[in-house]
Formats: C-alpha cells, sequence, structure tokens
C-alpha cells in the first residue's frame, strides 16, 4: 500500500494539491519441469484508494507466463515491461518523477504495454558473466487515444553489469497506427538510450540519456519529432 499525495506548484495560477494513494498486489512464481526447463508467470494489480467507492480505478499492470531453458535464455508473452525500459529502469528509483521522461505506459514499448513477446539470455548462454541481452517483439494494437496505440515493432537491449557497475544500451523501432501518422509526423517511431550505475557499498547513483523520434507525447503540444532527455 501506497499513499502519496502531490503537490505541483509552477506558480501562483497555475497549482496542484491532491491524493494519488494506491495499493498494488500480485502473484509470481515458477515451477521447475525438468533439470533445464522452468515455467514462470507473474500478475500484478493496481487498485485506487484515492476516490469514493465506486469510482476506484483498476488496472492490470503485468500479466506475462513464459519459459526458461537452461542458458539458453527465456521467452515469455504477456503484458510485461518493454525493452527499452531497461535503460529508463536505472533512473525510474522514485514514487514520483523518477526516470518518467521518455518512459510511459503504453507507450510502444518503453514501460508496461500489451502484446510483447519477449526473449531474455543472462551471463551470454552463460558463457560472460554480467553479459545479458533481450530481443522484443510487439504486434500491433489499437486503442481509443491515439498516443496509446502502436503498430508493429521491436527493441533490443546489451547491459553489462560488474563490481557494482552498471551499462546498458537500448534501441526499439515500431510502425505507428493510421490514426498516429494522420498528423504528419511520419509512419515509424524510434528510441535509444544508453546508461549507467553504480550500486554498491550502500549507494546508488544513475545516469540516463535517451532520444525518442515520433513517440513521447506532450500534453500541450502535442508530439515532437524528436525528444532528448538527461536524468
Amino acid at each position: 500500500m501506497v499513499g502519496k499525495r502531490v503537490w505541483n506548484n509552477t506558480d501562483d495560477s497555475n497549482s496542484e494539491n491532491f491524493d494519488d494513494s494506491y495499493a498494488r498486489f500480485g502473484f509470481k512464481g515458477e515451477t521447475q519441469i525438468n533439470n533445464e526447463l522452468t515455467g514462470y508467470g507473474q500478475l500484478e494489480f493496481n487498485l485506487g484508494a484515492s476516490a469514493p467507492e465506486g469510482q476506484q480505478n483498476e488496472d492490470t499492470r503485468l500479466a506475462f507466463a513464459g519459459l526458461k531453458f537452461g542458458n539458453y535464455g527465456s521467452f515469455d508473452y504477456g503484458r510485461n515491461y518493454g525493452v527499452a525500459y531497461d535503460a529508463g529502469a536505472y533512473t525510474d528509483m522514485l514514487v514520483e518523477w523518477g526516470g518518467d521522461s521518455w518512459v510511459h505506459t503504453d507507450n510502444f514499448m518503453t514501460g508496461r504495454t500489451t502484446g510483447v513477446a519477449t526473449y531474455r539470455n543472462a551471463d551470454f548462454f552463460g558463457m560472460v558473466d554480467g553479459l545479458d541481452f533481450a530481443l522484443q517483439y510487439q504486434g500491433k494494437n489499437h486503442d481509443s487515444q491515439a498516443k496509446k496505440g502502436n503498430g508493429d515493432g521491436y527493441s533490443t537491449s546489451l547491459a553489462y553489469n560488474v563490481d557494482g557497475f552498471g551499462f546498458v544500451g537500448v534501441y526499439g523501432k515500431s510502425d505507428r497506427t493510421d490514426n498516429q501518422s494522420v498528423d504528419g509526423y511520419g509512419d515509424t517511431a524510434e528510441v535509444w538510450s544508453l546508461a549507467a550505475k553504480y550500486d554498491a557499498n550502500n549507494l546508488y547513483a544513475a545516469v540516463m540519456y535517451g532520444e525518442t523520434r515520433n513517440m513521447t507525447w506532450l500534453t500541450i503540444t502535442g508530439l515532437p519529432t524528436k525528444r532528448r532527455t538527461l536524468s
């Protein structure tokens, strides 16, 4: 359960003060099928606690299942984190406003998203400690809100961790839906990002640089052709 109240005051005429508390629960497990094969899955739900009874929001954050094949990696499908989030996660450490400059839910493969098939491999087939990579495919998803839809796309990540230091690079490219491309910004959307962190000796520090094209929506001006972010 998280109790959260938001104060957002940019000037005397533009301020917000509201409750945004919520509760989250879920299930996560795995089962050993044989010496090399393991099945796993995860469900996670979010229950809003900031509105009167009958008006609370209920969301499915994660819902996926898959198989792990020893050193050959794992494959799963469902509602999961986009692989591009592998870089965004380095600076997404706060309850609010953490690493969310280009990381958004249901925005292609930058955050939690729907209909993704994900392959992950740890320690490069068991041959290089700390060297991990991932490949992901997302099928087309329609939504009444243009910014929540996506066309077919893929993303990939490569990470290396050693002695408390971590480095990761990600890239993703997707087709935009017909509802999105009518804005004249193009038929494809892209993201790439590099991030580094130090996580040892009770100290955590991270930096991330990312760039999106035709992907990150802005509330006031709409969708820019390019957005650069450092956090």
